[in-house]
């Protein structure tokens, strides 16, 4: 899948190695990664999962010995649902599927309340097109943060 790659890609880049269809602590995921810092190695999980129809989540689970909770926005979803009242959010990648090109939008403070505007925000800027954003409340009972729709 070309996402796949574009996201393999942006974590090499970020001085990640990736591990592509590693199943780990039970569950298969679609690539892992992990790069030694001074702290020690710092992982990442990343999972793709289909939503709704034509729209993919690409979710950096937390774990025991992981770091980092990324979510990869796709500028063509139709509703985005964030997942609320989680800690650790610690960024947001843009997918561009013309271009199959993926980048670090920008980072989200750990349990902010305006993440979900943060986050459609961002996924409007950085696809570069007329979306209409609309953003819900935010229920920290895990229910939708936001949704965007297009044009």
């Amino acid at each position: 899948m070309m996402m796949q790659g574009a996201v393999v890609r942006l974590l090499r880049s970020l001085g990640y190695h990736t591990l592509l269809n590693r199943v780990i602590e039970g569950m298969e995921v679609d690539a892992y990664a992990v790069k030694q810092t001074s702290r020690g190695y710092r992982g990442l999980i990343v999972e793709m999962k289909v939503l709704y129809r034509d729209s993919l989540r690409v979710q950096v689970e937390r774990r025991r010995h992981l770091a980092h909770r990324v979510y990869v926005a796709l500028p063509d979803w139709g509703v985005y649902d964030a997942i609320a009242g989680l800690p650790a959010w610690t960024g947001i990648i843009a997918y561009d599927p013309v271009s199959d090109k993926a980048d670090i939008v920008r980072k989200a403070l750990p349990n902010s309340s305006l993440l979900a505007d943060m986050i459609a925000t961002a996924m409007a800027i950085e696809a570069g097109l007329a979306m209409d954003v609309q953003v819900k409340p935010w229920h920290r009972d895990g229910r939708s943060l936001g949704a965007v729709k297009r044009p």
